[in-house]
C-alpha cells in the first residue's frame, strides 16, 4: 500500500540532488557551538561582522512607515534603478531598470536564469573549482553539469582552450564566478577578453557570478565580462547582491542585470513562485546601495588581514601549498 512516507512519491529531481554542503557543515558547526564546544566554522561565505546600523534602520523606517505590502515581483522601482545606477558606476555598464530583477538572494536570482534558459539536455560548462550548489541548480531545471577541472598551475582559473574544448553543440551557458568561490582568484580583463571571444564564436550565454565583486585585495581589480563590449553583453547575464559585501547574507537579497527577454522570464517565473522579495530586506539594500560605503571597505581590510595570515599558517606546515587569494572569503 502506498503511503506519503514512501520514496517512490519523489520526483526524480528530488532525488537526484543533493543537500548543500555548506548548509550542512554551517548547521552543525553551530549545533556542535551550542552544545559548549569551541568551534571555528569556514563553510558559510558569511562575514562575522554584525549589517551597518544605518541599513537596520532604514528597514526599520519602512516597516514604521507602512511599507509592508506586496511590491512588484522584480521588486520596488527605487531599487532597480538604484542597482541600475551602481552598475553603471561601479562596472561602466548601462541597464534599464527594466532589465534587473531583484530576487531572494543571489542564490534564487541564479535558479531563476537557468529556469529561464536551460532546456532539458542543455549543457552548462563549470569550471572546477566551484560554488556548490552550480551543478545541482543546473541538474534541478534538466540541464547536464560539464565540470572543467583547473590547477594551482593556472591560479584555477579556466583558459580559452579549455572552454573551447568544453563546448558541444549541447552546449547552452558557462557559468563564471569572479572573484571565486571557493579559490578567491579573479580574471584580468586580459583574460575575460579571450574567454569573450570563444562564447562570442560560439554563441552560447555566460551567468557571470560577480557577489564577491567588493571583497578584493591588495590592489587587485574586479572586471565584469559583461563590461568588455555589446557583443558578450548580449550574451551576459550578471548576477551580483548584498550579502557579502554589507554583511547582508539574512536579509535575501540578490539580483540579475540581463537582456530585456531574459529579464522579464525571470520576473514572470519570480511571479508564480515567490512573488516579491521582502519589502523591508528592500528598503535596507536600498541604503545598502545608496549611502556611505565606509563600513564596506572596512571590513574587506579586515579580511585581507586574515587572509594574510591563514595563508602564510598554511604556507608554514610542511607538505601544504595554499595560493594567496585575490578575493573572496
Amino acid at each position: 500500500m502506498r503511503g506519503i512516507g514512501r520514496s517512490d512519491f519523489l520526483s526524480q529531481r528530488a532525488v537526484s540532488i543533493k543537500d548543500s554542503i555548506t548548509m550542512a557543515i554551517s548547521a552543525k558547526a553551530k549545533a556542535m557551538k551550542a552544545d559548549g564546544k569551541n568551534v571555528l566554522s569556514f563553510s558559510a561565505g558569511e562575514p562575522d561582522f554584525d549589517t551597518p546600523d544605518l541599513i537596520k534602520d532604514a528597514a526599520i523606517s519602512s516597516i514604521h512607515a507602512g511599507k509592508t505590502k506586496y511590491t512588484a515581483a522584480a521588486g520596488i522601482p527605487e531599487l532597480r534603478s538604484a542597482v541600475s545606477s551602481k552598475l553603471e558606476r561601479d562596472n561602466s555598464m548601462k541597464y534599464d531598470a527594466s532589465q534587473i530583477v531583484i530576487s531572494c538572494g543571489a542564490k534564487h536570482a541564479i535558479f531563476n536564469v537557468l529556469m529561464a534558459v536551460i532546456e532539458p539536455g542543455d549543457e552548462v560548462i563549470i569550471p572546477s573549482p566551484y560554488w556548490v550548489s552550480y551543478p545541482d541548480q543546473v541538474m534541478l531545471v534538466g540541464g547536464e553539469p560539464v565540470i572543467v577541472e583547473t590547477t594551482d598551475q593556472s591560479s584555477f582559473k579556466m583558459t580559452p582552450d579549455q572552454l573551447e574544448s568544453a563546448i558541444t553543440p549541447k552546449t547552452k551557458l558557462l557559468i563564471l564566478n569572479s572573484p571565486s568561490n571557493p579559490t578567491g582568484s579573479i580574471y584580468s580583463r586580459e583574460e575575460l577578453i579571450a574567454l569573450a571571444e570563444v562564447v562570442v564564436k560560439h554563441q552560447i550565454l555566460v551567468l557571470s557570478d560577480e557577489i564577491y565583486e567588493h571583497l578584493v585585495y591588495a590592489g587587485a581589480q574586479h572586471v565584469s565580462i559583461a563590461s568588455l563590449d555589446s557583443k558578450i553583453n548580449s550574451l551576459s547575464v550578471v548576477i551580483n547582491g548584498v550579502s557579502k559585501a554589507y554583511s547582508m547574507t539574512g536579509w535575501r537579497m540578490g539580483y540579475l542585470a540581463a537582456p530585456l527577454p531574459i529579464a522579464q522570464a525571470c520576473s514572470k517565473l519570480q511571479s508564480q513562485v515567490t512573488s516579491n522579495p521582502a519589502v523591508a530586506t528592500q528598503y535596507a539594500s536600498l541604503e545598502a546601495l545608496e549611502g556611505d560605503q565606509g563600513p564596506v571597505f572596512e571590513m574587506r581590510d579586515a579580511f585581507e588581514k586574515r587572509r594574510d595570515v591563514m595563508v602564510d599558517g598554511l604556507n608554514a606546515i610542511p607538505g601544504i601549498s595554499c595560493l594567496k587569494p585575490d578575493g573572496a572569503f
